[in-house]
This record gives C-alpha cells, sequence and structure tokens, in this order.
C-alpha cells in the first residue's frame, strides 16, 4: 500500500504540507489493514501492555484498573498492566472508545502501511486505531501537534473541525473507505453516529524538526574542535584574549560549515526520518543461525539440537 492507496497523490504533498483539511476515498484493500477478527485477536490473545492501549469516554480517559488485570494476578504482578478482554468488552458497552496506540509496532498490517507512507512522504508515521460504540464520544474536542490521514474502516463517524477558535466548524462525515487529511494544530472532535459503531485510523505524520538538520550539522561542527580548549587567559587580558579566541574560532568554523558534506547528512537525515515505522527484522532467529524458509536448502542450518 502506498499514499496512492489513500486516495491522494505524491505530488500533491511535494510543495508542503497541506494546510486545509481534504477528503479522498481509499483503495479498499486498505479495510484489510485492520478487521473486528484482528481487534478480538490483539485484545485476547496478544497479551497487549499498557500503553499500547487506553480507553476514554466523554472526553475523559476511563482508569485503566476497570479494563486491566488486577495487579494481584501471577501474570499482571510480573508483566504489568496487561489488557482484560472481559474489562474492555464491558467498557466498549458503557460507551467507552478503546485506542490501540502505536499499533504499527505490534500488528504488521500497520506496520506495513505505515512503512509505505514514511517512504513517499519522507517522514515518521505512526498509527493509532479508534473503535468506538454507535453514538458515543471517545474525547473532546482537542488540537494535535502533527498532521494525520483518517481512515474510516468501518462504522460511521461524524467529525467537527475548524482551523481556529474562532473560525466556522466544517462537518465531516466518514463512512468505510472515506479519508480526511487535518493538519496540525487543527480542532476536532468525532462522535460514531447512531446504530453505526466506529472503527477508524489515525495516521500520524511526523516531519523531521528542522532543529533536528540544525543538531545534525552542528554535530559535524562539534567533532572539528573535539578536545580543543582555550589557552590560558590572563587576568589583566582575558576579555581581549578571549575575544581573539572567538574570533578565530568562528572563521574557523564559517570555513568547516563551507566544507560539510551535505550530500552524506542528507541519507543521514532522510533515514533517521523514517526510524519510527522501521521494518520488523528477524534479529533473533539470525542470531540463532536460522535463516529464511525459502533461503537455499544448502545454506539453511537445524542448529547443535537438529531442528
Amino acid at each position: 500500500m502506498s499514499l496512492r492507496d489513500l486516495g491522494f497523490s505524491v505530488g500533491e504533498f511535494s510543495g508542503g504540507w497541506p494546510g486545509r483539511a481534504m477528503t479522498a476515498t481509499a483503495h479498499e484493500a486498505v479495510c484489510a489493514v485492520l478487521s473486528p477478527d484482528d481487534v478480538d485477536e490483539l485484545v485476547a490473545d496478544r497479551g497487549l501492555r499498557m500503553p499500547a492501549f487506553r480507553m476514554a469516554r466523554d472526553g475523559k480517559l476511563v482508569n485503566p484498573r476497570h479494563y486491566t488485570l488486577a495487579s494481584g494476578s501471577d501474570t499482571a504482578s510480573t508483566v504489568g498492566q496487561l489488557a482484560d478482554a472481559e474489562g474492555i468488552a464491558r467498557q466498549l458497552g458503557r460507551g467507552s472508545t478503546l485506542v490501540l496506540q502505536g499499533l504499527q509496532r505490534f500488528h504488521p498490517p500497520a506496520g506495513r502501511l505505515t512503512r509505505a507512507l514514511a517512504g513517499d512522504l519522507g517522514a515518521r508515521v505512526f498509527a493509532n486505531a479508534y473503535l468506538t460504540p454507535d453514538s458515543a464520544q471517545g474525547f473532546a474536542e482537542h488540537t494535535d501537534p502533527y498532521s494525520a490521514f483518517l481512515v474510516q474502516l468501518a462504522g460511521a463517524k461524524r467529525w467537527l473541525v475548524r482551523p481556529s477558535a474562532d473560525a466556522p466548524v466544517e462537518e465531516v462525515i466518514l463512512r468505510p473507505l472515506d479519508v480526511l487529511w487535518l493538519p496540525a494544530g487543527w480542532l476536532h472532535a468525532g462522535v460514531a453516529l447512531p446504530g453505526s459503531p466506529s472503527v477508524h485510523l489515525t495516521l500520524a505524520v511526523n516531519p523531521l524538526p528542522l532543529t533536528d538538520v540544525v543538531t545534525a550539522i552542528t554535530e559535524s561542527l562539534i567533532r572539528q574542535v573535539d578536545g580543543e580548549t582555550l589557552p590560558p587567559l590572563p587576568a589583566d587580558d582575558a576579555q581581549q584574549v578571549l575575544e581573539r579566541e572567538v574570533d578565530r574560532l568562528a572563521a574557523r568554523l564559517r570555513a568547516a560549515l563551507q566544507g560539510v558534506d551535505t550530500k552524506e547528512l542528507a541519507r543521514t537525515l532522510l533515514a533517521r526520518s523514517v526510524e519510527g515505522t522501521p521494518a520488523p527484522a528477524d534479529r533473533v532467529s539470525k542470531a540463532l543461525g536460522f535463516v529464511p524458509s525459502d533461503a537455499p536448502a544448502s545454506t539453511r542450518t537445524t542448529g547443535d539440537g537438529g531442528v
């Protein structure tokens, strides 16, 4: 999947991050990223641990003790706050929204989608899933520091969005395969329509901050003077000596700045810009000496145990 599968083109983002809300229609394959069966498996069988999930109702977070295993249980006392499927179901029945946070970390289809988007946009992408009972609202009107694609997977949700508190409100109703691009800082609130429980993905886009670029350049300059110190500063002439040394260092750094390898720096920054959505690696199995099942038979190993 890619940006095109969300109904947008790379060209729409080539000139900068769109500053207005936009809607599109996603490819039907996007709905397969998270199915009701997937949710059941994640909640009941995967041993999810906070903060991979949370719940909210009517603008307030629900106390985790209502939907996590009791601290006195053998497992929870060892591992931490684990998902209690029955408790989550009870809270959903009371109108609470379930949020699966950082979904790309533990649900491979979401990981593949976020990696494809990260490649298209050159920015880190994270996925959260929101499951809201019909007619319910999880979060009150709020803003987020990131732009996002809101992708409706099931049911329908009514969104009220506006760029600022003094701007008119725009109503957007999302149904399956509808996608809403919401710029960073926009006020928004969503309510599931009556008789229509809602499942949607929020694909948060986190571009690399310019301060990270400045930091990378600064680090390259710091390496130019690593280990060096100022000369002695005589008490009767400290100000003038220090001024002279600062002037010399400034001139030296200006020259060094001209020689910064911008191509290498850009390669490093590009890799860093998508590091939030890495592809899973079989590091453990490889460390044990295993190879992929489709590798040539001559390269496979059975290990000491004859596995």
